[in-house]
């Protein structure tokens, strides 16, 4: 039985070549989906419509931390800050996070993009306070798939205390999702964010014996992109490995199609 791949491709809009490897991705059909950073320096809405049109799945990358907000002079560098501010001042922070959420979304809506899945950067909204609002909003615009980032697989979570925490807020999430309006998939392409080549890659999906979402970053590694966003990624590393041949036998081998909108079930 063939299982459905959503290869996602996250930060599209963040940085133009960020966006110029998740291109040449989609152009080759090896990614199938993007998530859109709405306040991005590089986003540009005419050629998302486009990616839409021609059966892309597009959707709001909800972007909390690593970014100045849109609505308020509030800038989180990292997860661990945004925490110990809602710890801090859990009621007024659950409140302008629910604002900052409209702002994003309003801005995504008014361009005319279709809006398939709501996603976050650094997988912050698997936070409970921040879930909800996400759910929320899922529920009220008829939103078809929210990312829970769990892997589903003990063995394959790094062992890190972000990402043990990560997989048991995910973890329990995807129980209490199952009923809702919305589809809900196992995730990979998680652990080693950045780096995942073929080797990688292979590894991780021998694993997988159900439908999932692959969060792919896929980039070109300029010194300005680097500079920009000193993550230590190797983007051109990472797209380089969905480029290649080897890439669509390691998917077809373990029974997963990548397909569009127009071919979706």
């Amino acid at each position: 039985m063939t299982k459905d791949m959503i290869v996602n491709a996250d930060d599209m809009g963040l940085h133009l070549h960020i966006d110029q490897g998740i291109l040449r991705c989609i152009d080759k059909k090896r990614v199938n989906s993007v998530s859109i950073v709405s306040s991005g320096q590089a986003v540009n809405w005419s050629l998302i419509l486009d990616l839409s049109k021609q059966g892309v799945f597009t959707g709001l990358h909800v972007c909390l931390v690593g970014e100045p907000w849109q609505t308020q002079d509030v800038f989180f560098a990292n997860y661990w800050d945004f925490l110990l501010a809602w710890i801090k001042k859990p009621i007024r922070l659950c409140k302008l996070v629910e604002n900052e959420i409209d702002y994003q979304l309003k801005t995504y809506l008014d361009h005319g993009i279709p809006l398939d899945h709501i996603d976050s950067h650094q997988h912050v909204h698997m936070l409970p306070f921040v879930f909800n609002i996400i759910q929320s909003k899922a529920i009220e615009l008829n939103v078809q798939r929210v990312r829970i980032s769990a892997i589903n697989k003990l063995s394959a979570v790094r062992h890190h205390p972000m990402s043990i925490c990560l997989e048991l807020l995910s973890k329990y999430r995807f129980r209490h999702c199952s009923q809702m309006s919305f589809q809900t998939l196992f995730c990979r392409g998680i652990q080693k964010s950045g780096h995942y080549g073929v080797e990688d890659i292979r590894n991780e999906l021998l694993t997988c014996h159900e439908s999932i979402e692959w969060v792919a970053h896929p980039g070109v590694s300029t010194s300005d992109l680097m500079a920009t966003y000193p993550w230590g990624y190797d983007w051109t590393g990472e797209m380089n490995a969905y480029l290649s041949d080897a890439f669509l036998e390691i998917v077809d081998q373990n029974g997963f199609s990548i397909r569009f909108r127009d071919t979706f079930k």
